[in-house]
């Protein structure tokens, strides 16, 4: 977890200082329509998430062969891959989790269920690192936040009740394909708001 953490965390500050405020507002334009930072971010999530989830929902295919769990991992190959990760995370603003639980689950052959785990320390680590390098930048309701933040921590403990009652194969089904219908959701909302 260390070795990808760390580089994770890395990831998400050079993002944040250097490489997100050096995109302007405005990307491009076709015609009438201007392509915003935020439509191409959003395009980007939508993009990645989708091919996240056809990724797992593929390796839950029994013809798809794996490699064994106990094979070592490259520590650079983890260090590249979660640096990656950040960036990502610290450049769209997101938690990652759609990513890092992939990139655990089929790099670090970890099982389904503790990738998770180790998914969501990474993720608070990140989010940690991200918002204490754009805080003070933002107008943040604190009132929402801790609202939105106590009622994801009962989240927390009810999925963790829910998922100890479902096998690490099914939970990696449900995860793709709440992925995919997530990457489809930002799309649509993107263009309705757009055309709308």
């Amino acid at each position: 977890m260390i070795v990808f953490g760390i580089p994770s965390v890395t990831g998400v500050l050079v993002a944040r200082k250097f490489i997100f405020p050096s995109i302007p507002d405005q990307v491009f334009s076709i015609g009438e329509f201007v392509v915003s930072k935020k439509i191409l971010f959003m395009f980007c999530i939508s993009t990645l998430m989708f091919f996240a989830a056809v990724k797992m929902l593929k390796s839950a295919s029994p013809k798809i062969e794996t490699i064994p769990a106990g094979e070592h991992v490259k520590p650079g190959f983890l260090i590249i891959q979660g640096f990656i990760v950040g960036i990502i995370t610290g450049l769209f603003g997101i938690g990652g989790g759609f990513l890092i639980v992939p990139a655990l689950y089929f790099w670090t052959r970890l099982p389904m269920k503790k990738a998770v785990g180790t998914t969501l320390l990474i993720i608070a680590m990140n989010s940690l690192f991200s918002f204490s390098t754009s805080y003070s930048a933002t107008l943040i309701n604190w009132s929402l936040l801790i609202r939105f933040s106590l009622g994801a921590i009962i989240g927390i403990f009810i999925g963790t009740r829910i998922a100890e009652k479902i096998s690490g194969d099914y939970l990696k089904k449900i995860f793709g394909w709440f992925v995919m219908a997530i990457s489809f959701y930002i799309v649509f909302k993107q263009f309705t708001f757009h055309t709308g």
